[in-house]
């Protein structure tokens, strides 16, 4: 949530349902599809100093497509879902949502 939404305090209730929505919608496509994170393969002591192997980053759609342990039609269905989906135009809505978001954070308090 900090790195979408920052150090703001969002004591509004309002605020819930946009920032559930930002979440569920757009940001939880964009990083699932589109954000290639590392993961650890290995990690071993050599002297004082741990060395740490990583594998080559992939989106998480990319391992679940890489995976054994899902079905073909679950990966039929990820690609399509892929395939369907445009990074810019996901990434503009989420800018989009987050000006409303911030700008219902600076009204006045009632």
């Amino acid at each position: 949530m900090r790195q979408l939404l920052g150090y703001e305090r969002f004591d509004r209730p309002e605020m819930v349902g946009l920032i559930n929505e930002l979440y569920k919608d757009e940001w939880s496509l964009f990083t699932n599809y589109f954000c290639p994170t590392l993961k650890l393969k290995e990690k071993s002591k050599v002297n004082s100093r741990y060395v740490k192997l990583y594998e080559s980053p992939k989106t998480p759609c990319q391992r679940l497509l890489d995976s054994e342990y899902i079905t073909a039609d679950a990966k039929k269905h990820l690609q399509e879902v892929y395939n369907a989906l445009n990074p810019f135009t996901l990434k503009s809505k989420i800018e989009e949502k987050l000006r409303a978001i911030f700008a219902t954070l600076r009204l006045p308090l009632l």
